[in-house]
């Protein structure tokens, strides 16, 4: 991709303006008529814009060109921010102590330290704050004024900042590990996920964790137990940091939103029917507590309303629920995260299922197969595709679904994101395809049910009850 372009794309209207008044009024004209052709393409095409400008003399050398470009875009957006960046207004605020500390303006100094000291504490700038202690240091020293508590404030720096790179350290290296594998399949991916806790002891140290970094801490090992499959532990922790935030003043209240959303998803994903009642019930008013962020309170009483019925197995209500909101569906769907409209595309057509209303449940999974961002989450492909055979088997569609197996055995073998579950299933279905009978039904009922005890399996099974799927058809 081009990073002129990635750039453009990724600013807001009011960014857009405020860089094409400053370059005017720098005199840089001609960068804004390139600025405004790329704001125009929906795709990146270098060679339209040379076509256009093909006699103009600042195309002599046009990287060159895209270079100053985007350093310009760049400046515009730190200048547009700068009252909004707490590093940028951190660093006006150290670089005026340091012109008062040179110029021996005691009094202005002392109270600017003040000044700075209460902002960098604020806003969690602990590198910043060195140098402010360090300035401090060299104050006071000049005065033969006592610096030890300047000492002990560095040291508690020092051990705040270690502890959060040594958490960050876990967090950033589970994450790449889930970008990489997406979740547990496998004993061998068990192992690989236990040694980052196991070796870095994070578990034990709660109670060294410094208050400030009790957030980072919180967040790192739900994101822990979420990836290994113990949803009630991985919900415990998101709680906790929930609880963390109560009382404090919140910068980004799209945060609070955010830890909101995982609470419920991570209840859902435990089956702990009662904590997501509770949490989901308090949505609205966490809603109007937060203001601003439309998109995403949308996107959540979307997903959480189909949902809550599922949970409640209203299965009725959650397929009158879906159709309610289809319209609104659609036309926030560009607005919403690719997996919360994937997910509420899934689960409307599980509601259709467990409602015995195939028809309705075939139109909300084909929405979703779809979708052209589909196959970029692996398992919520792996999930529609093999709700899609449960389909087509309980319509009476069996050759059809006999090819549709097929073609998952081979996409799971050349992307390898088959678990043993999903292989399992589809051996399951193919025989009761081919010859019905109790035997087989019984036989999958067995293995579901010792899938039951392995954490990681409830992933595999995407919210999709099997087990009871199996337990109807046997009686």
């Amino acid at each position: 991709m081009e990073p002129l372009y990635e750039l453009i794309k990724s600013m807001s209207r009011n960014e857009k303006g405020y860089y094409k008044k400053r370059a005017s009024a720098f005199g840089d004209s001609v960068y804004v008529l390139v600025f405004d052709e790329i704001c125009k393409q929906e795709n990146y095409e270098e060679e339209k814009i040379l076509k256009k400008f093909a006699n103009q003399k600042f195309l002599k050398n046009f990287a060159v060109l895209k270079n100053y470009l985007f350093e310009s875009i760049t400046d515009s957006l730190a200048a547009f921010h700068s009252k909004n960046i707490a590093e940028i207004k951190m660093n006006k605020l150290i670089s005026v102590l340091k012109i008062l500390f040179d110029k021996t303006q005691n009094s202005a100094f002392e109270k600017h330290l003040k000044k700075t000291k209460e902002f960098a504490k604020k806003n969690n700038l602990n590198k910043h704050m060195l140098q402010v202690l360090k300035l401090e240091f060299d104050y006071l020293s000049m005065r033969q004024k006592d610096c030890i508590p300047l000492f002990e404030e560095e040291a508690r720096l020092l051990q705040l900042m270690s502890d959060y790179n040594s958490i960050m350290w876990v967090n950033n290296t589970l994450m790449n590990w889930v970008y990489k594998n997406e979740m547990i399949k496998s004993k061998k991916d068990e192992e690989e996920v236990y040694a980052l806790i196991r070796e870095s002891s994070l578990e034990k140290r709660e109670d060294k964790i410094l208050p400030e970094n009790l957030d980072s801490y919180f967040t790192t090992l739900c994101l822990y137990y979420n990836t290994w499959g113990d949803h009630e532990k991985a919900l415990h922790y998101k709680i906790r940091q929930l609880e963390n935030l109560e009382g404090k003043e919140l910068k980004n209240p799209r945060k609070k939103l955010l830890i909101f959303g995982n609470i419920l998803n991570l209840a859902f994903n435990a089956f702990n029917v009662s904590l997501f009642e509770k949490y989901f019930l308090q949505l609205e008013k966490i809603h109007a507590e937060c203001e601003g962020n439309k998109p995403l309170k949308t996107e959540q009483k979307l997903i959480w309303g189909v949902v809550y019925f599922l949970m409640r197995e209203e299965y009725e209500k959650a397929v009158a629920f879906s159709d309610k909101n289809e319209n609104l569906v659609l036309t926030q769907a560009s607005k919403m995260s690719t997996a919360k409209l994937l997910s509420f595309f899934y689960y409307s057509s599980i509601s259709g299922f467990l409602n015995d209303n195939f028809k309705e449940a075939k139109k909300w999974l084909y929405r979703m197969l779809q979708n052209e961002n589909c196959k970029d989450i692996l398992h919520y492909y792996n999930y529609a595709l093999l709700l899609e055979i449960v389909l087509l088997f309980e319509s009476g569609e069996e050759e059809l679904a006999e090819n549709k197996i097929r073609s998952a055995q081979r996409y799971f073998s050349k992307t390898h994101s088959a678990d043993s579950f999903e292989r399992t299933f589809l051996n399951f279905i193919t025989r009761q395809i081919q010859k019905p009978s109790e035997k087989n039904l019984t036989a999958i009922k067995e293995k579901l049910l010792a899938y039951e005890k392995t954490p990681y399996h409830q992933n595999s099974r995407g919210h999709f009850y099997y087990l009871k799927w199996v337990e109807r058809k046997l009686f």
